[in-house]
């Protein structure tokens, strides 16, 4: 289900945008629908104008298209439109483990802390094992889904090992 970028595509006709459902100095994440399948994905829409933006922004695509693990997050494309690049990725519908922490109000259970810890280093073992390096691993950037699946996301930092 992947797909990648192709001249002259409007990213609003690929993909509906629901609801906005983060926020940041990149840009903004929407909870909205792969029109081709009717998948649920997350669309993270970031502004163009800095050039290093664009640089870390070429990194995540190359990780997120050639990443394919059960601990990564999918991807289904990226299309510019203006000076934006909209990005349509898996949608964890359980959020990421810093919200759960905050959501609880309290730590998360032990077993749950053994499986979020098993799930990201095999996330990463597999990163590894293809030439990647996260170096931004951090409670917000560990996704989970309402199925118990744990994903990593946000490679804007990453970098290829040698």
């Amino acid at each position: 289900h992947t797909h990648t970028h192709t001249q002259g595509e409007d990213p609003d006709e690929i993909n509906r945008l629901d609801e906005m459902i983060a926020e940041g100095a990149f840009g903004a994440v929407y909870k909205g629908c792969y029109l081709p399948t009717g998948q649920v994905v997350a669309v993270k829409i970031v502004q163009l104008e800095e050039d290093e933006t664009f640089e870390d922004l070429v990194v995540e695509i190359e990780v997120l298209s050639k990443c394919h693990h059960p601990n990564i997050v999918g991807y289904f494309g990226c299309w510019c439109k203006g000076d934006e690049l909209h990005i349509a990725m898996e949608y964890c519908d359980g959020g990421s483990t810093a919200d759960i922490y905050q959501d609880l109000e309290h730590h998360l259970a032990e077993d749950a802390i053994v499986l979020v810890c098993r799930e990201t280093l095999k996330g990463l073992a597999y990163l590894h094992s293809v030439g990647f390096i996260h170096r931004d691993i951090k409670g917000a950037n560990i996704m989970v889904k309402r199925d118990g699946s744990v994903k990593l996301i946000d490679f804007g930092v990453s970098g290829r090992s040698e």
